[in-house]
């Protein structure tokens, strides 16, 4: 499975030619879909600035697949990435959630996790707040509508 052209035989050098999302660091829109979904870091899903991290993170996940042969964050959408990134590397902070500008779609006030997820039985889309996220954000996320602020514990979406 190893494409000999960018790993050599004893496997310690990798050629890396395009990661997708070069461009000037004063250009970085901000937009949570930048970034192939598997190597997409929180900080573009969350909507936050970012700079050549971004790479460094996609390499990182791009390493790790072509290591083990598994994607290291999978996920059908930036909902399901965060889920599987926090599984993996623990919450985020309070800190990092009150500069994001999504996080009111992931996150409620109290920073619990927003988990969409569909019901297998039948097909019908749902949220669940998940508790163990909760730590205190005080008034709330300051990019956050006040439409989109309210307790969601098991509701399904509309």
């Amino acid at each position: 499975m190893t494409n000999h052209d960018q790993v050599n035989d004893t496997r310690n050098m990798l050629k890396i030619c395009d990661l997708g999302s070069a461009s000037d660091a004063s250009d970085n829109e901000i937009t949570p879909y930048l970034v192939s979904r598997f190597y997409r870091p929180p900080e573009i899903i969350l909507g936050m600035p970012y700079d050549f991290s971004i790479d460094i993170w996609s390499v990182g996940c791009t390493l790790y697949e072509l290591y083990t042969g598994k994607i290291l964050f999978t996920g059908r959408t930036n909902n399901q990435m965060l889920r599987s990134i926090m599984d993996c590397r623990g919450k985020f902070t309070t800190k990092m959630l009150k500069r994001a500008q999504f996080a009111y779609v992931h996150f409620d006030e109290m920073a619990n996790f927003r988990s969409v997820e569909q019901d297998k039985i039948t097909g019908k889309v749902c949220r669940l707040s998940l508790l163990s996220f909760s730590s205190r954000l005080g008034r709330g996320f300051p990019h956050s509508p006040d439409s989109e602020v309210h307790d969601l514990s098991w509701a399904k979406l509309k």
